[in-house]
C-alpha cells in the first residue's frame, strides 16, 4: 500500500454491529494506512465530519457515488477552512 485510502460504504438496511443500544450501523469507513499517525488522524478527522448537523443524513441521502464524494469532499474542506 503506497497511500493512505479510506473507503465509504453504506448498506440499504441497517446492520447489527455491536452497539449497546442493539442500534444497527449504516455507514461505513474503512481506513488503510501504512503507520498509525497517519490512521489516528483521519479517524479524528472523520469524527471532526461525522459531528457536523446533517453530515450523516446527507450521505445516507446521497443518490450515487459522485455524489457521497462531493458530501465527503464538502465536509473535509469545511474542516480544512476553520
Amino acid at each position: 500500500l503506497e497511500d493512505t485510502v479510506v473507503a465509504f460504504g453504506r448498506t440499504s438496511t441497517a446492520i447489527p454491529f455491536g452497539a449497546p443500544d442493539n442500534s444497527g450501523t449504516d455507514l461505513f469507513f474503512l481506513v488503510a494506512s501504512r503507520d498509525t499517525r497517519t490512521h489516528l488522524r483521519l479517524l479524528a478527522r472523520l469524527g471532526r465530519m461525522i459531528q457536523k448537523p446533517g453530515f450523516l443524513d446527507d450521505l445516507r441521502s446521497a443518490d450515487s457515488g459522485q455524489s457521497a464524494f462531493e458530501i465527503l469532499a464538502a465536509a473535509d474542506q469545511a474542516i480544512e477552512t476553520r
